[in-house]
């Protein structure tokens, strides 16, 4: 998803570092975080927070380089604990006990306040969070109590739309729909969880070892859904396994590694097909952005897949939408989509109660980080 901004608003709270890090009332408020030794002197921090449903959404904007300490919660009730879905805008490098790495921008990452967890940022920088308590998030994803970090990764389709539903949260706090559109899709970044997530407590355990490396395997695949070239061998060449390996692997999570990347090109597309960055773009070019080397196969497996075609999904309103994918796409993917699709306007709608080119979102008047 990339680099995103945050306007930074009067309801923000503005101090300097040096009063975040020293003020109690100023350090519960950050829910448990602490700012580490190293950053610039004078440089601000603002803070926003707000409550959407049972959850609470917070921005943070930084000027400067700074490193974040979360002060771990192991000892407290269940009642005090919460998980954080965190969103950067830039690169940020996390420790979470021995595990190191880049988070990167528009990267979500959920981590356990139970759990401490340090990260770096190497310049002026902001974040966008949702706190879950851990009773909400276990009855949705009830293999919580087991995780400390995890990482959702920033290429496959999964961890985009979880990340634009992130940004929808805030977006909805920003404009005072907190409590309603905000706790949409809240609920619907939850469902995502245990749709995405949620799969080993179904199934029972599996290798820990082989599941590490189905989801390093997604990865690569999601980093190369672009490239036409992309297949089933060449992820098994690239990773040195031979492909019999590589659809075992697939098998043993309930899928077919070929149907895996031509679903995620699908759902790429159907993505970008509604998304408002992408309206000055042909239906074409999209299908062409994610691999594609053919109109008529692309719409042929698009129809296939979706039941309705490209142009038809591009230009329907948000309730038809949900009734044409309703046979063919889980419900959470299909909630979340609904919450980040452009609207159609009804200016643009012609005789035959079909949408041309759809309208496009309101501008928000950012600060950038």
């Amino acid at each position: 998803m990339g680099s995103f901004s945050i306007a930074v608003g009067v309801d923000f709270e503005g101090h300097s570092v040096d009063s975040w890090r020293t003020d109690p009332e100023l350090k519960c408020a950050m829910a448990h975080a602490t700012l580490g030794p190293r950053y610039l002197q004078g440089a601000k921090m603002f803070f926003r927070a707000a409550s959407v449903g049972d959850m609470v959404a917070s921005a943070t904007v930084a000027s400067s380089a700074l490193a974040y300490e979360t002060i771990p919660t192991r000892s407290m009730s269940d009642r005090s604990r919460h998980f954080c879905v965190f969103m950067p805008n830039k690169p940020r490098t996390v420790t979470i006990g021995d595990e190191r790495f880049v988070q990167q921008a528009g990267e979500c990452v959920l981590s356990d306040s139970a759990v401490g967890v340090t990260g770096e940022y190497s310049e002026a920088h902001a974040g966008v969070c949702l706190s879950i308590p851990f009773a909400l998030l276990q009855r949705h994803l009830p293999v919580a109590d087991d995780v400390d970090c995890l990482r959702m990764g920033s290429n496959n389709v999964l961890s985009r739309l979880i990340s634009r539903l992130l940004l929808a949260v805030w977006d909805a706090v920003e404009s005072g729909r907190g409590d309603t559109d905000g706790t949409k899709a809240a609920d619907a970044l939850l469902g995502l969880l245990a749709q995405g997530y949620g799969r080993a407590a179904l199934r029972g355990r599996l290798d820990p070892a082989k599941k590490v490396r189905c989801e390093q395997v997604k990865e690569l695949i999601g980093a190369q859904l672009r490239n036409p070239a992309l297949s089933v061998h060449a992820v098994a060449e690239r990773i040195g396994v031979t492909t019999r390996y590589l659809q075992l692997l697939f098998a043993e999570e309930g899928e077919c590694a070929s149907g895996y990347i031509r679903r995620e090109r699908l759902r790429a597309c159907l993505l970008d097909l509604r998304h408002a960055d992408f309206d000055h773009q042909s239906i074409t070019d999209i299908a062409f952005s994610w691999g594609f080397n053919s109109a008529a196969h692309f719409s042929s497996a698009f129809r296939k897949e979706f039941g309705l075609s490209p142009r038809d999904y591009r230009h329907c309103d948000v309730d038809r939408l949900a009734e044409a994918l309703a046979d063919d796409v889980e419900a959470p993917f299909v909630q979340a989509l609904q919450l980040v699709s452009r609207p159609v306007a009804d200016a643009d709608r012609d005789v035959r109660g079909r949408a041309t080119q759809g309208a496009v979102a309101d501008a928000r008047t950012v600060l950038a980080a």
